[in-house]
């Protein structure tokens, strides 16, 4: 379980930290931030997500991850907790649901 992230969410949530630090050198706000969407989802929710809103009839069937190995070990659980770049940077941060949207209409 994750979060998938649109690369241009990151973008718009690097330039805002740039623009604030540049704006405000007093602050001293340096540290280690997690960004990622907001929500979680399996690799099947996602897969179903993107059929869905392309209004695409598969017949998706979710598998276990020992049924997809892959040659990095991965976390089962790998959702960011965002609480301290929201609150120190005041960041609104979409749903992954939402930025997929945005992602299928470019």
């Amino acid at each position: 379980i994750g979060t998938p992230t649109n690369a241009v969410d990151l973008a718009e949530v690097l330039i805002k930290i740039i623009t604030i630090t540049k704006n405000q050198p007093e602050n001293d706000n340096f540290g280690i931030y997690n960004f990622s969407s907001e929500g979680q989802c399996s690799w099947y929710d996602f897969a179903k997500k993107i059929f869905e809103f392309n209004k695409i009839k598969i017949d998706l069937k979710p598998i276990p991850t020992t049924e997809f190995p892959t040659p990095a070990k991965r976390p089962k659980y790998s959702v960011l907790d965002k609480f301290k770049i929201k609150t120190t940077f005041d960041i609104q941060i979409k749903t992954w649901e939402e930025s997929l949207i945005d992602v299928q209409l470019t």
